[in-house]
Order: C-alpha cells, then structure tokens, then sequence
C-alpha cells in the first residue's frame, strides 16, 4: 500500500513539471493594466531611458585637456663643458571655443534622447492596445463560429434523420456533412488563432502567466478626428535631429581657432640653479582644407538631416490623413451593420432555423442562409477590429 502512495506521488509531481503551462493561474487585467505592465516590462522604453542618462553622463567629457607631458633632461644642455639639468611640464589646454559648442550639442543629444523615448512610450501604449483589441477580436470570432457551429452539427444530425425517413436525398444528405465539416475546420483555426492573440498579449506585457480580459465586450475605441496635429513627440524628435547636425557644423568651424598650451620648466645652469621658466603657446594648422572638408561634410549632413526630417514630417501627416479617411469609412460600414445586416442576419437565421425545424425549407437554402448570415456576422466583427486598429495608429501619430 506504501508503495502505491509514493508511486501515484511520483506521478503526480511529474504532471506538475511537464505541464507547467496548463497548471499555471491566469491572471485577469484591464485595459490599464495592460499598457502598464508593457511600459515597465519593455526592454525598447529601458533601452530609451539609458540612452538619455548617456547622453547625460557624456557631458562630463565637454572639456576635455590634453595629455600632460612631463620632461627631464640632463647632459650638455647650455655648454660643452657642464652637465646640466632641466625639468619641464607642458599641458595642452585646447580651444576655450569648442567645448561650449560641444556642450550645446550634448544638450541637443539630450532632447532628443528625451523625445525618443516619448514617441517609444507611446508605440508601447499602442502596441499593448492592439494586442488587447487582437484578443477581444480573435475571442469574439471564435465565439461566433462556435455558436455557428452548434447549427452546422444540428443541421448534419438532422440531414441524418431526414435521410433515413427518406425526405431528402444522398446530395443533401452530402452537403450537410460538408457543411458541418467546413464549419469544424473553420472553428479549429478560429481557436488556433485565439491561442497566437492570447500569447500576444502575454508577450506585450512580459508576462510569466497567461492574462485574461476583464472586459469582455468587444466595443469600438473612441477617437476625436475633428483636430488633426502630428504629435510633438515625433516633430520634436526630428527637429531635434536637424538641431544636432546644425552644432556639429559650430563644433568644426570653431577648430579653426588656435588651441592653447602651457608649460613650466626648472633647471640648473651652473653654476645657477632652480631657474625658473613659463611658457605659453598656441597651436594653429597652417594648412586648413582638411578642416574645410570636415566644415563642408557637416553642413551637407545638417542639410539632409533637414529633408529628412521635413520628408517624415509630411508623410506622418499624410498618414493622419489616411488614417481619418478610413475612420470615417469604418465607421460608416459600422453604421450599416448595426443598423441593417446584422438584424437581418440574426432574423435570416432564426427564420431558417425555425423553417429547418418544421421541415418547410430544403438544405440547400438552409446552408446558403447560414453561410450568409456567418459571413455577415465575421464581417462586422472584422470591420470592428479594423476601426480600432486604426484609432491606435491615428492616435499614436496624432497630438
């Protein structure tokens, strides 16, 4: 009897660890949950966030001095006949013009580490949307052809009956078992594809435990579209870039400025000792086309920086333009299913179900009722998610 025990013990703990998945709590979360679980979890908006304490910690390297050199030196220094002694320091101090410039543009890299990370937080806000919205849509799918299916299986077992009693031939009989069988296939990959939105949703938010919905309707996002504005997370981020290659032209133009050096020097001139000497000097290239070519290359990357940023600009822009003009045709087809198709599709199928009951309708039309009034309901489910998937974009590109 011991033996027993420990066995169904053993067996029991090997279930646990070779299905962790299926053991595993499943967490319920709203909407803001969600979006705050993806923005602490996110790897991109840490990454964002590190880049900004760089372009912080890179200002201490703004002033910058040279290499101090260090000289000693003894023999023949002043005359053929003493042995000599000296001892010098030289520090390069560099331009006093180039580490102010350097300096703007650590701040330049500053803001635009800072607008980044805005326009990641708001791509993390609306990917965690989409993941949302993707399993409310997968979720209702299934649901739909679920109920759907109950139908097809009716119709095949009657089919079944009616063919035994001899009302309805083999081909109905056939097309009865075809039908419940293409609406089997069709809930399999429903459910398939539910499987791949609720691991979507436990990836957006890094997750260890599969997360359910709190709310289970699936309702349209709102959306204001009357004022349209590219958001100024994304215009400040390229105009800080175009800002970036302006300082760098200031940083090369200011090398054409002397740099500066100081030096102190002891030594014995015998029988004289511990002299002391300062020096100052400036260093100047006397040939200048390298420095040219450089002033010359940051003014051509400060200009394509330029059309670069005005090309994103305008194709946001573009972009909310499109954007609107499908809201207005989503939600128009909206309107129409609410109003129109799908009450005629639920009426189309309780009608037919009622006629298949009494016998008063043949399969044919049966099933050409149901495939309409499926294809009706799928569309309108559809139509939703494409409404919402584009309010998440025109609300991360929008002010």
């Amino acid at each position: 009897m011991p033996n027993n025990i420990q066995i169904k013990t053993i067996l029991l703990i090997t279930f646990i660890l070779i299905t962790p998945n299926t053991l595993m709590a499943q967490r319920t979360v709203t909407l803001d949950e969600v979006i705050a679980m993806a923005k602490a979890n996110s790897p991109r908006l840490k990454s964002a966030a590190a880049a900004v304490e760089r372009s912080r910690a890179a200002r201490g390297e703004v002033w910058e001095l040279g290499a101090t050199t260090f000289d000693y030196s003894w023999g023949q220094l002043n005359s053929p006949i003493r042995n000599d002694r000296a001892f010098g320091v030289t520090q390069p101090l560099g331009s006093f013009i180039t580490p102010f410039y350097q300096n703007s543009l650590a701040q330049h890299q500053i803001n635009t580490g800072s607008h980044y990370f805005n326009m990641v937080e708001k791509e993390i806000v609306a990917e965690a949307k989409r993941a949302y919205a993707y399993y409310q849509y997968a979720r209702h799918i299934k649901q739909m052809l679920s109920e759907q299916s109950s139908l097809a299986e009716l119709l095949s077992h009657t089919g079944d009956l009616r063919h035994q009693q001899g009302d309805i031939t083999l081909l109905e009989k056939t097309m009865t078992a075809a039908q419940a069988a293409s609406m089997r296939n069709k809930v399999f990959q429903a459910e398939e594809e539910f499987k791949v939105a609720a691991a979507r949703l436990q990836w957006v938010c890094f997750s260890d435990a599969p997360l359910v919905p709190a709310d289970t309707l699936f309702v349209r996002f709102n959306v204001n579209a009357a004022d349209s504005r590219l958001a100024p997370e994304y215009a400040s981020y390229f105009n800080s870039m175009v800002s970036e290659s302006e300082a760098m032209i200031k940083i090369e133009r200011s090398r054409f400025f002397p740099e500066l050096s100081a030096g102190y020097q002891r030594q014995n001139i015998l029988p004289d000792r511990g002299l002391d000497s300062w020096t100052i000097g400036a260093s100047v290239p006397l040939i200048f086309n390298a420095q040219r070519s450089r002033v010359l290359q940051a003014r051509i990357d400060a200009e394509i920086s330029r059309y670069d940023a005005q090309d994103n600009i305008r194709q946001l822009n573009n972009r909310i333009e499109e954007l609107k003009a499908e809201l207005r045709k989503h939600d128009e087809s909206i309107r129409f299913f609410e109003n129109s198709a799908l009450p005629e599709a639920n009426a189309l199928i309780q009608a037919a179900q009622l006629q298949l009951q009494h016998s008063e309708t043949n399969i044919a039309e049966f099933i050409q009722s149901m495939n309409a009034a499926l294809e009706i309901k799928q569309a309108y489910i559809e139509i939703i998610f494409q409404y919402n998937i584009a309010a998440l974009e025109y609300e991360l590109y929008n002010n």
